[in-house]
């Protein structure tokens, strides 16, 4: 599972580079319907408000999942987490790992 949200984060933040407006991407079978929309960290002020197609997906959900719960988010330790995280151990620049 964590594995399926992690890609569908990545491809969220992809889509959503590729485009000025935040894109929402609708995937249905069997009885259900899902909208993706994707990372709104890249959105411009004149961005806003989001389309209605994005507020009409947002208020027809019965369940509204986020990336990160930021009530539960603790800014020292994220940010500790980020810090330990954002070196690579053996050295290499991003240039090199890219």
């Amino acid at each position: 599972m964590r594995n399926t949200a992690l890609l569908l984060a990545l491809l969220a933040g992809l889509f959503s580079a590729a485009s000025p407006a935040a894109p929402l991407w609708q995937l249905e079978g069997g009885r259900s319907t899902i909208y993706l929309l994707g990372s709104v960290h890249f959105l411009r002020a004149g961005d806003y408000p989001l389309p209605e197609t994005v507020q009409a997906a947002y208020a027809a959900a019965e369940v509204l999942v986020m990336e990160l719960d930021m009530d539960d988010l603790n800014p020292i330790q994220a940010q500790a987490t980020l810090s330990r995280m954002a070196v690579d151990p053996q050295g290499r620049d991003l240039e090199q790992l890219v």
